[in-house]
């Protein structure tokens, strides 16, 4: 995948003092995917749990908690969170492979932040884990059960939802490294290895579009400049060309959604962009868009 460097050291030396990783960027930089590699890098291949995050989540999700057990009879029974059963899990690996297990949060902030994690606050130090147990006799559990020193928590956040999911409280973002992944410097490089078949003008009229995710796409008017694109929507448009699609009907394809994010004067932009290049079927789909822009 295409990551920059700097990135890979910091999320890495963060988990290797069991610090929780927070991988925070736009839809499609690559972060649960680099937080997979980073685990796997660290416990061995498939030696993780991956779960995403629901609105819906209580500290019974993610803790455990009374539930009603399935059966004939109305009972409750101690049921494991997602954070202890990875505890468990995390225990065993350590008996059988020596290495430790990691849990992956996906889409960090869309649980409610104090509702489904604020009794994992204090835990998230590793100095304190030997000290308070995760869950215990109160919560139901047969015995206490500890957040190993060593846990290896990931989280990933996409920027582009901050605004309408849960806010991070300050107090939890305190006890996350913070990683912010955005397109790499090496994303062109990257992808022209990895389509090397597809012509040059083809990655120059894909790049005049979207941009480069540099700070001169703003003023230039490319895509990237109004709205967060990954490096998974530039691999997904040339997957399109690579069976055959021209980029003009890959890009129509693929841009439709992102064109209500945008003003009348970036799709102007947009628009001009497609025609120097060509792209006169995603040209006209963009001029089309700016008539049912008020702004």
């Amino acid at each position: 995948m295409a990551v920059d460097p700097q990135v890979v050291e910091v999320a890495r030396k963060t988990l290797e003092r069991s610090r929780p990783l927070l991988l925070r960027g736009a839809p499609g930089v690559g972060k649960t995917l680099l937080a997979t590699l980073l685990a796997e890098a660290l416990c061995g291949e498939g030696n993780y749990t991956l779960v995403t995050a629901d609105a819906r989540w209580t500290s019974s999700e993610v803790v455990g908690g009374l539930r009603v057990a399935p059966g004939d009879t109305l009972r409750y029974a101690f049921m494991p969170g997602v954070v202890t059963r990875a505890a468990q899990r995390h225990l065993q690996s350590l008996q059988s492979t020596g290495r430790p297990h990691a849990l992956i949060i996906d889409e960090f902030n869309r649980a409610h932040q104090d509702e489904a994690f604020g009794r994992l606050l204090t835990l998230l130090d590793p100095r304190y884990r030997s000290q308070l147990p995760l869950v215990g006799p109160d919560d139901g559990a047969a015995e206490e059960v500890f957040l190993p020193p060593d846990f290896l928590l990931i989280g990933t956040l996409n920027d582009a939802d901050t605004a309408r999911l849960h806010d991070l409280s300050a107090a939890l973002q305190r006890r996350f490294t913070s990683v912010q992944v955005s397109v790499p410097v090496s994303e062109r490089a990257y992808l022209q290895r990895k389509y090397s078949g597809i012509p040059q003008k083809t990655f120059d009229a894909l790049y005049g579009v979207v941009g480069t995710g540099g700070l001169q796409d703003r003023p230039q008017g490319r895509l990237r400049g109004a709205v967060m694109v990954g490096t998974h929507f530039m691999s997904e448009v040339l997957e399109y060309v690579q069976t055959g699609m021209t980029l003009d009907a890959a890009l129509s394809t693929l841009i439709r959604g992102y064109l209500a994010h945008l003003t009348q004067a970036d799709l102007e932009q947009l628009a001009a962009h497609a025609g120097q290049h060509g792209l006169r079927e995603l040209q006209l789909q963009v001029e089309q868009a700016r008539t049912t822009v008020a702004f």
